[in-house]
């Protein structure tokens, strides 16, 4: 599908919020392994699917994932899935993650169509 997706959007923003995410998806998967991208056209929205076969994270860690300063990383700030999760918010967006330890993490982002 060549057409584009129409969204009202600050692209700055968005530019900022989805390299966090590609930010992290490379981290996890060091070396090896694949990022998948995918976008489904809903009623109201577009939900983007970033899906990494990474290291994935633990289910006491995914309730925290978008806290401030929240980090598992040594040299992380945790500042950067909550930087995401506001700018999503702040375009009436919503931003949730799915992932199993060893298996690998999906984020997805849903944001309003434009008509």
């Amino acid at each position: 599908n060549n057409r584009p997706y129409k969204i009202e959007a600050d692209p700055g923003l968005l530019y900022r919020a989805f390299l966090n995410i590609f930010i992290n998806a490379i981290q996890s998967i060091n070396d090896g392994g694949n990022i998948t991208i995918k976008i489904v056209e809903e009623k109201e929205n577009y939900r983007i699917e970033i899906q990494d076969t990474g290291a994935g994270i633990s289910r006491e860690n995914s309730k925290k994932i978008f806290n401030p300063f929240f980090t598992t990383k040594e040299k992380g700030s945790g500042l950067g899935l909550a930087i995401v999760k506001k700018i999503i918010e702040g375009h009436k967006g919503e931003v949730w993650i799915e992932s199993e330890e060893g298996t690998g993490t999906s984020v997805f982002v849903n944001l309003p169509r434009k008509n």
